[in-house]
């Protein structure tokens, strides 16, 4: 697409594509952004890539090429015109395909477990037990995760937790007596932590 900024098609159509790449490559910056941001979670990733394969599938479907495309399309012959929208779909085509070969947005993939851990909807023990699996955690006592989720779901539901982000919720979960008082008591966890554990 790059090369035809700089085409032989006459000035008026290679600059067409400057506003599109202009337009489209924002939405892939705010994605990378958003994963490279310095208080980001792995519990997101699964989130900002559905979004991005939806933005994508969306201005796909409506055609959206952005508004200073649009107003100049009309200023091109019908054909020109036509050309230069052809050729933006198949940027929207190849985008879409190129996401979805490179990233697994199934729900059985490790970001799609791990998000579950967000804490920012409800989720079930048999989905917080799937995450734990998906992390490759060893020596964890399966039937004390449910107590411990048991606890952390009661916390959760407590009106403070309300409108709250991931990173709040999970710095109060902590600052939360009973559940401090309930990690200490897990030895397997606190052996666990403190020996680090090693994700496949």
């Amino acid at each position: 697409m790059l090369w035809k900024c700089f085409g032989e098609d006459g000035t008026e159509v290679s600059e067409m594509y400057f506003p599109f790449l202009s337009h489209i490559l924002k939405v892939f910056s705010d994605c990378i952004e958003a994963l490279e941001a310095k208080s980001f979670s792995i519990t997101s990733v699964f989130k900002v890539m559905t979004e991005l394969k939806g933005k994508l599938k969306r201005r796909f479907k409506d055609t959206c090429l952005g508004f200073a495309v649009n107003n100049k399309l009309k200023q091109l012959t019908p054909d020109l015109a036509k050309k230069c929208e052809a050729d933006f779909i198949v940027f929207y085509e190849r985008a879409k395909k190129y996401v979805s070969e490179r990233y697994d947005f199934s729900e059985n993939s490790f970001h799609s477990k791990v998000s579950k851990l967000g804490l920012t909807t409800a989720v079930s023990y048999g989905e917080y037990s799937d995450a734990v699996q998906a992390c490759s955690l060893k020596d964890i006592d399966m039937d004390g995760l449910y107590e411990e989720y048991g606890m952390v779901e009661a916390i959760l539901s407590s009106s403070e937790m309300e409108g709250c982000n991931s990173e709040e919720r999970y710095l109060k979960l902590f600052q939360s007596r009973n559940m401090y008082q309930r990690l200490l008591t897990n030895k397997k966890l606190l052996e666990a932590a403190r020996k680090g554990q090693k994700y496949r």
